[in-house]
């Protein structure tokens, strides 16, 4: 161990500072390296260091520093190639994002298998299978074995997939009608996710059918009384058995006015001093069933015409006469044959106009016509067939039906208009005048019948 010649400071071998005062140990620096400021050179340890003479060639090629002109140059071109490769990277502000642009296929056909060379089999191996003729396909999935890749590099080439395009987004959802609705959003399926069903979105859920105001009918008997009901001491019976429509009014004074609007849903008849007067453009309820293949019969106790319905001058007991589509009708029959018609439900007609003669315009007699009339309307098989008697008067009209509650009352203000209306709904038929902006009678009637979600009728 050596000591440092200034402290004594013990020195490691071949340690050139002190590490107590710094000082240097062993051979004073070189020339250049121990020249300080304010200090002396030191006079060189050693023979000179020899150069090369003057003119002879250096061992190092000389290196010129480039001009400022050529440095700026140099930097101007690789800026340039920057911006350059920049704006070719990145697409314009208003390009078609990359996800929406048409894909790219590449179609890459497979190259024939290499066939692997063949392999001596050992004692102790097991037998090896023969390769597949050249002609069969490799699987697409299929990797090579690890001899092969590292034997043949090509054949990973020819066992990879060709390259799928990229799934193309779905369609926007198409608007709804409903409104029902219409919540559908439609999300599209990504083809690198992997976790969506069957692209729906362009499909409108259908909508639930509209629930009928109006139950299914097969026969309505409508039987007109010019009496109020205060005056016809069997109606209160007989509304513990069905409905009471306490604002039905009849049009005008109940007379011929009210019973042409009943037919045709006209109001023509209000002067009732002149006889009313249909042209054949004007359409009735009767000819609408007939063009439909249904039936209509009108019995009549009075003015029953020698030509059948035609009598004239028209009566509220005899219609018929003032519409002139129907002055060939021939569909009017006595009262008397009700009985017979009710017998059989494949008999009665879909509309009946129940019409009694004058004699029932007092109440002595029209009442107990009208009891018994009902009872043989309610008790036949036509009426058990979906039947319906309805029963006009001065103040009100009765219901009766096996769809409408025992008890049912409707305050609502109706007239022949609405009753029209209720008809053309229950046989399907187009609308007439005057009851295409009246409203048929809804669920707050036929309060024994409902329909569910499916369309099926139901009756409680």
């Amino acid at each position: 161990m050596t000591r440092c010649p200034e402290c004594a400071g013990a020195l490691a071998p071949g340690q050139r500072y002190c590490l107590v005062c710094g000082a240097r140990a062993g051979a004073p620096l070189p020339e250049l390296l121990g020249l300080a400021p304010g200090s002396e050179p030191v006079a060189p340890v050693g023979p000179p260091a020899t150069r090369p003479p003057v003119g002879a060639p250096s061992a190092r090629p000389p290196f010129a520093m480039p001009s400022p002109a050529l440095a700026g140059a140099v930097v101007a071109v690789m800026i340039g190639a920057g911006v350059f490769a920049a704006t070719e990277a990145s697409p314009p502000a208003n390009a078609t994002p990359a996800s929406a642009r048409a894909p790219i296929v590449i179609d890459v056909p497979a190259p024939a298998p290499v066939p692997a060379a063949p392999v001596a089999p050992t004692a102790d191996a097991p037998a090896v299978d023969e390769p597949a003729p050249a002609g069969d396909a490799a699987p697409v999935d299929a990797a090579p074995p690890a001899d092969a890749g590292a034997a043949a590099p090509d054949a990973a080439v020819a066992s990879a997939a060709p390259v799928q395009p990229p799934a193309e987004p779905a369609p926007p959802p198409a608007a709804s009608g409903t409104g029902q609705g219409d919540d559908s959003s439609g999300s599209s399926g990504s083809g690198d996710s992997g976790d969506s069903g069957d692209d729906t979105s362009g499909e409108t859920t259908p909508e639930a059918p509209p629930a009928a105001t109006v139950p299914p009918i097969a026969h309505v008997w409508i039987v007109r009384l010019a009496e109020r009901a205060d005056q016809l001491p069997s109606l209160a019976a007989l509304r513990t058995q069905g409905g009471w429509l306490a604002g039905y009014r009849p049009l005008g004074d109940g007379g011929l006015q009210d019973v042409a609007g009943l037919l045709s849903g006209q109001d023509a008849c209000a002067d009732q001093a002149q006889p009313c007067a249909f042209g054949p453009e004007v359409e009735t309820v009767l000819g609408q069933l007939t063009d439909t293949d249904r039936t209509w019969r009108a019995y009549v106790e009075d003015h029953l015409g020698p030509a059948g319905c035609a009598a004239l001058p028209p009566t509220p007991g005899d219609p018929f006469g003032a519409f002139a589509s129907l002055a060939d009708a021939t569909d009017c029959v006595p009262l008397s044959q009700l009985a017979a018609d009710l017998q059989s439900a494949g008999d009665a007609p879909a509309l009946s106009l129940v019409l009694p003669g004058l004699a029932k315009i007092d109440p002595a007699s029209a009442d107990p016509w009208l009891a018994a009339t009902v009872a043989e309307l309610t008790d036949s098989a036509a009426y058990a067939d979906g039947g319906l008697v309805v029963v006009t008067l001065a103040d009100g009209a009765l219901v009766l039906s096996t769809d409408v509650a025992p008890g049912t009352q409707v305050d609502a203000a109706s007239d022949a208009f609405s009753l029209l209306r209720t008809l053309q709904d229950a046989f399907g038929l187009p609308t007439l005048g005057r009851s295409a902006d009246a409203a048929a009678y809804d669920d707050t009637l036929w309060t024994a019948w409902s329909q569910d979600v499916h369309g099926s009728e139901t009756s409680s």
